[in-house]
């Protein structure tokens, strides 16, 4: 028998708009699939709130593929949510930016030195 019933339908705007509100939830699966260390135990309401402020910061860098965002949202809770500011990234901003680079191909030309730095910095925070 055929369906005839009405069905929701969203225009491409409101698709879209629900794709990107459920962006951290997405994120939020695969940090639980891949670095589930990253996820906290508790609080999780503002856990999700974090994720979202997170992947706004990634909006403002022009990160727009899903690895990147995701990338970039490891860093910011493996690192700390302003590393994107230390003064030796901002050529990996432009170049993403500019060129449309992907970040994921920028880190592999980050020095042993900054991610020693990146990752100190977050030690540092959680003491």
């Amino acid at each position: 028998q055929i369906d005839l019933a009405p069905h929701l339908e969203l225009d491409t705007q409101q698709f879209s708009a629900m794709l990107d509100a459920s962006e951290p939830d997405n994120v939020f699966s695969l940090l639980l699939d891949n670095t589930p260390e990253l996820v906290p135990h508790d609080a999780l309401g503002d856990f999700r709130t974090r994720l979202s402020q997170i992947l706004t910061t990634a909006s403002m860098l022009r990160l727009t593929s899903p690895n990147d965002r995701w990338q970039f949202a490891v860093l910011s809770l493996s690192c700390k949510d302003a590393f994107y500011q230390h003064p030796d990234l901002q050529a990996t901003w432009k170049a993403v930016e500019l060129r449309g680079t992907k970040l994921v191909d920028e880190m592999q030309h980050w020095s042993d030195e900054l991610w020693a730095e990146l990752q100190a910095n977050h030690t540092e925070n959680a003491t």
